[in-house]
């Protein structure tokens, strides 16, 4: 649901769409974000990622992950490295062709303002995003 917003809001500024448009987690949990090196980054997300009923209208509880699932992509290789018991993603490794900190990838984080810039953490650092509220424009 994110994608087609930030599509959207970019267009209504008249901004150009990027080449690639990648989310790395989404739903209402908390998440912690590690730095493992200068490209890669482990996502831990508190509930599992699709764990939620609008979660599962993108995945079917009926398909569930198993450890060591991955997928390449343009850019990037996603590796799900731990799963709840119902096989929704808790601890996701994302490893990325450029390195973390080069301008030509924009990192951004919901806030209660919408999308603001976000800087992913470093080799060794963890940073953890608090649950964000249902009601989060009141």
């Amino acid at each position: 649901m994110m994608l087609p917003y930030i599509i959207l809001t970019r267009a209504s500024r008249y901004a150009t769409a990027p080449v690639d448009l990648r989310l790395l987690s989404s739903g209402l949990t908390a998440v912690e974000i590690e730095g493992v090196d200068a490209h890669t980054v482990i996502i831990r997300l508190q509930e599992g990622l699709f764990s939620q009923p609008w979660g599962r209208v993108f995945r079917d509880d009926s398909l569930p992950f198993a450890p060591g699932y991955s997928i390449k992509l343009n850019g990037m290789t996603v590796q799900i490295t731990k799963t709840n018991t119902k096989g929704h993603p808790t601890e996701i490794r994302y490893s990325f062709e450029l390195a973390l900190d080069n301008p030509l990838l924009r990192w951004v984080t919901w806030s209660s303002r919408g999308f603001v810039p976000f800087s992913p953490p470093t080799a060794g650092q963890r940073i953890m995003l608090k649950k964000p509220s249902l009601f989060w424009w009141l």
